[in-house]
């Protein structure tokens, strides 16, 4: 039974972060659990471009904190030789050059490294987080409890 209730909600949870509502000015809203998350449609080259919105109660992952909520979705990090994952990353076509920003967070070019279960959101994918815009390069157990999370790339 809990099987069931997992696939369903991986299912709910997809269809309400994938199915967009177009807004009278342009912009489009992704319906996240309850929260509304605004998403501007940025034309370049034919690709939409997400942006990164901050939450509105300002809060960020951090060390001491240890898990963060960015609207609905859960945060946590991880500090691991992202060796292997760039190479792997860089294999599969994601391109940029692997970085630490002066926050700690690991970059790949001008993207947070970040770890999501991949059917909610596959590699390569461009996810906002409180730290900023992420790329999933990476994946974890955490994965099958909570399909929504991301797991942060840092050196803390």
């Amino acid at each position: 039974m809990k099987i069931i209730k997992t696939f369903i909600a991986a299912i709910l949870t997809f269809l309400l972060c994938a199915v967009p509502a177009f807004a009278a000015d342009g912009g489009v809203f992704l319906k996240r659990d309850s929260a509304l998350l605004q998403r501007e449609l940025i034309l370049d080259d034919d690709e939409d471009e997400t942006v990164w919105t901050a939450d509105p109660d300002g809060s960020v992952l951090t060390a001491w904190g240890g898990v963060n909520y960015y609207f609905d979705q859960k945060e946590t990090y991880y500090n691991l030789d992202m060796s292997y994952v760039v190479e792997i990353a860089h294999s599969q076509g994601i391109e940029g050059d692997y970085w630490v920003r002066d926050d700690g967070c690991k970059m790949l070019g001008d993207y947070i490294m970040i770890a999501a279960n991949r059917d909610v959101h596959p590699q390569g994918s461009i996810v906002a987080t409180s730290l900023g815009l992420g790329v999933v390069v990476d994946t974890g157990t955490f994965a099958y409890g909570d399909p929504t999370q991301v797991d942060i790339a840092v050196d803390w």
